[in-house]
This record gives C-alpha cells, structure tokens and sequence, in this order.
C-alpha cells in the first residue's frame, strides 16, 4: 500500500514480479513473450506490475481498463520508451509524437485520410495485387512452396510507395526498397534491446542504418522539392500532405515534419498491413470451413471481376464478428488499430487493402501451408512468424 502526496486516500500496488537486476529476467521473456504475458495475467490478473531493478512497467488486459488509458484518461499516458526508440527513423511523426505538437499535425494530416480520399487508391490496390498474382501462376503450376510473409511485404510496400510517392518502391527504385526493409529490421531489433547501443558509436549495424536512413532521405526530400517546385497536383497522399492546411493557424507542414509523417506511413503502412495478410493466410489454412464460406462469398459477390471499394463487406465471416457478437462485447475487447484519440489514421486504408487482396487471391488461388513446420509468433515492434510463412498454392478451377 502507498499514500497519495497529500496523505490521504491509499493505492494498493498491483501485484506481480520483482527482478533485482535485467540479468534476472526468465528467458521465456525474449523466447515466448506471449505465453509470458499470458501466464502473468492468469497468476497476478488484469493488472500486473513487472518490477525490474527502478523501473516498472504495467500490463493490462481488461476492455474496461485498456479503455481507461486510451480514451477516458488518456492525458495521463504517453507513448514509452519502447516507441520512443523508433524515432531514430521515424523522428516525430504522428506514430511518435505527443501533446499539442501531436495534435496539430494529427489535424493536418486527417483530412487526407477521409474516407473518399481513400477510395481513390483502391485502383492502386487491385492493380498492384493483380501484378503479383500473375506472377504466382508458374509457383501453382509446378506446386513450389515459397515464403508468403515476404511477398505480403512485397505487394505493401509497392502499394505504399504508390499511395505515398506515384512510384513503385520495388521496382522503380530497388535501392529504396532495400534501404527500407533494411532500416525496418533495425528499427524492430532495437526496440527490444534492453540497453540499445548509443546510435552515434560507429558499430557495423549502426553505420549501416545511418547510411540506409541517408539514402531514404534523399529520396524523400528530393520528391518533396520536385513537387514544391512543379505544384504538382497528383493524388498521391504526400501531395494531399503538402496541401493541407492547419484549421487554426492556416500553416501547413515543413520539410522536416512531412519527411517524418512519410516515413511513419512507410512503416504503418507497410509492415503491419503485411503482417496482417500473412496470418490471415496462415488462419485460413488452419481453418478450411471458413475459408470455404468466405470463398462463397466471394463468388457470390464478384464472380470473376476485379472487387472494387464498393464491394467490401461490412465484416469478416467468422462468427465472432456478426454484427450480433461485435454489439455484445465491450468496444475495447479488439483493438486492432488502438482507440481513442490515437486511433490509427490509416485504419481505413489498411483495412480496404487487406480486403481487396483476400478476395483478388482467393478468386485464384487456395493458399495452403508447405509442410508441417510448427508457426511460433517472434514479437518485434510487430508479430511475425519466426522464420516466415511457406506455403502452397492451388489453382481455383
């Protein structure tokens, strides 16, 4: 029990484990960081307290309290150390940033991301998803197992570098695209480090990534004085960036603040979206009944023609999430974008694009798993597969 600052009413410290040192930490930690947490949930409850040397960190699980710290009292929270560290990438984009200096561009960026704005890149999508379908058709035909976690990320990254720049991040500029991936795994790495090494000391990794993030910030720099020297009026989401205007003050973005956003968007907008696909595909296979309504519906709905925004259903097939089940379970039971103010600004892009390219697969293809390689999930900033997601495909006929 502790006393408040004025003496009176007593908090109770929730419960949970004490590590004299980090050295103390179980192993299951960084080995199987999910079946941890779980554990400690079910020992010490919806509040656990983990007590590491003078730090403390806090896990919650209860909807009622996620929705505490995310909507109802959400002054009194900031990002972490955690997010924090990303900002070697990202610098103080939407992702990152915080107070009044969060909200100013979180108003700036919004009106980007309406709804309408959005629909305009499902083109991007479907064609983008088209190109690597096409190229799926000799892997079917010989029946050659590949990583489907890989070209998930692929098709992202084309599809962000279109949305963001009109360019396409693979093919147009395959150094980018290398730079990228290779600044993302560094990023991931050195979130979960317990002591990351200092950026300025001139390791291997650390020279690698400064040179990397160096490349990406020519790129994005130089587009960003094309488009301010050619009042370029493309669609693409950094020229509706360079557009906006601030409500209040009428001040637009600088250089600094829009290369932060773009790389906030690459990373958002690229790795979780593919994640996301990748352990639908993985659910699928494990599941054959569902994907079976879902192909129902699929065919029901498209035939054979390309979906467009105007086809999406308004939910995924599996029971839990009939309009019934969502109205009945508490709004912050599932969060895949996070609640409250900082609610995902890009929730309605991700969600069409994962949409889209489920039902542009399964209209040709049945993804099957190659082998019976047990799938462990690796936390990073992300969950993904350790090791990747090998599967088979099978043409529909």
């Amino acid at each position: 029990m502790t006393s408040d600052s004025a003496g009176g009413t007593a908090v109770r410290d929730p419960p949970g484990p004490r590590y004299l040192t980090p050295l103390q930490l179980p192993r299951e930690l960084r080995t199987q960081p999910l079946e941890f947490m779980s554990d400690l949930t079910r020992r010490y409850g919806d509040i656990v307290r983990t007590t590491v040397g003078p730090f403390r960190s806090y896990l919650i699980v209860h909807p009622d309290h996620i929705k505490h710290v995310l909507q109802e009292n959400n002054h009194n929270y900031w990002k972490g150390i955690l997010i924090g560290r990303t900002k070697v990438l990202i610098g103080e984009g939407l992702f990152t940033s915080e107070g009044e200096f969060w909200r100013r561009q979180r108003r700036l960026a919004q009106p980007a991301f309406h709804r309408q704005r959005i629909a305009a890149f499902a083109r991007i999508m479907t064609d983008c998803a088209a190109v690597m379908l096409a190229e799926w058709e000799t892997r079917a035909r010989r029946g050659e197992p590949f990583d489907v976690s890989a070209e998930m990320s692929r098709l992202t990254l084309r599809v962000v570098g279109k949305a963001l720049f009109g360019i396409d991040l693979q093919e147009d500029a395959a150094e980018v695209g290398r730079a990228l991936l290779a600044v993302l795994e560094y990023v991931n790495q050195r979130a979960y480090d317990f002591v990351p090494t200092p950026l300025f000391l001139p390791t291997r990794r650390n020279l690698s990534f400064r040179r990397d993030r160096r490349a990406l910030d020519r790129v994005v720099y130089r587009i960003i004085e094309s488009r301010r020297c050619e009042g370029s009026e493309a669609g693409d989401l950094l020229t509706l960036l360079m557009n906006a205007r601030d409500e209040e003050s009428g001040e637009a973005m600088s250089d600094r603040q829009l290369r932060d956003e773009v790389m906030t968007f690459i990373l958002a907008g690229h790795e979780t979206t593919a994640l996301a696909l990748t352990w639908t595909w993985h659910l699928l296979a494990e599941h054959p009944e569902v994907e079976a309504r879902l192909r129902r519906e699929i065919g029901a709905v498209l035939g054979d023609r390309v979906p467009t925004i105007e086809d999406l259903p308004l939910r995924f097939d599996p029971e839990r999430f009939t309009p019934e089940r969502v109205a009945a379970r508490p709004r912050f039971a599932y969060l895949p974008f996070s609640g409250g103010p900082r609610l995902c600004i890009g929730n309605e892009f991700a969600l069409m694009e994962a949409q889209l390219i489920v039902a542009m697969t399964l209209q040709r293809y049945r993804v099957r798993r190659a082998g019976d390689v047990r799938v462990e999930p690796e936390v990073r900033l992300t969950l993904r597969p350790r090791g990747g997601l090998h599967v088979k495909l099978a043409a529909v006929h």
